[in-house]
């Protein structure tokens, strides 16, 4: 993969924890960014990592504009945007039910303070589906030429 499109992903993947990170500073107290801040920005850049990794290889396995290629970013990041709400529900948002001020100023700015569940699941379930065929496809499949 090319710098661009790594630090690309990077930026995208910890967007909304700097995000998070100056609405929480500017109106929370410090243990609740310290409480939800850190586990936010290592899952995002654990996620990040492992999608670098899978499309990286697929890509290598497959040809860049292969079909395993598209299957291992579109599953990789469905799946990722899935766990990261996982985490906005079990972390952030009890955080923030305890501190009433900062969730009604997330709301005043048009932040979604949360996710019906099926949306959580649609995208573990669609981002896992394409990530297992991308693992079946790849198990008899013949490495791209260089």
């Amino acid at each position: 993969m090319n710098t661009s499109a790594v630090f690309g992903s990077l930026i995208g993947f910890l967007g909304w924890v700097l995000a998070l990170t100056v609405l929480l500073a500017t109106n929370a107290d410090f243990a609740t960014v310290l409480a939800v801040v850190p586990p936010c920005l290592f899952a995002s850049l654990g996620l990040w990592g492992l999608l670098i990794l899978v499309v990286d290889a697929t890509r290598r396995r497959h040809g860049p504009a292969s079909r395993e290629a598209g299957l291992a970013l579109a599953g990789g990041i469905l799946f990722s945007i899935g766990i990261l709400l996982v985490l906005v529900d079990a972390l952030v948002l009890p955080r923030l039910q305890a501190n009433p001020e900062s969730l009604e100023m997330l709301r005043r700015l048009g932040a979604a303070t949360s996710v019906a569940p099926w949306v959580r699941t649609l995208l573990l379930a669609a981002g896992g589906t394409l990530l297992g065929v991308l693992a079946l496809r790849g198990r008899h499949a013949v490495p791209a030429e260089r």
